[in-house]
């Protein structure tokens, strides 16, 4: 099992313990909590550092807006 699953499954549990642990939802807390493990890991992966060619790192998100910014097309 890898660590996203196992975060998958700490938070489906969570949810199910947050709402009562009522039966026949573990479906509906697993759909929510492979939601909500992806968001984070999305947000971690925008924002890890982007190694340069010259040694400094910056946030992928800043680089991305950077070359969209001087890309020809770009107003």
């Amino acid at each position: 099992m890898t660590r996203i699953d196992d975060r998958v499954r700490e938070r489906a549990h969570r949810i199910w313990e947050e709402e009562g642990r009522p039966a026949g939802r573990a479906d509906l807390h697993w759909a929510m909590a492979r939601q909500s493990v992806a968001l984070e890991e999305s947000d971690r992966l925008a924002h890890a550092p982007c190694p340069k060619a010259d040694g400094t790192e910056t946030p992928r998100i800043q680089e991305r807006l950077r070359e969209k910014d001087q890309a020809p097309n770009a107003r």
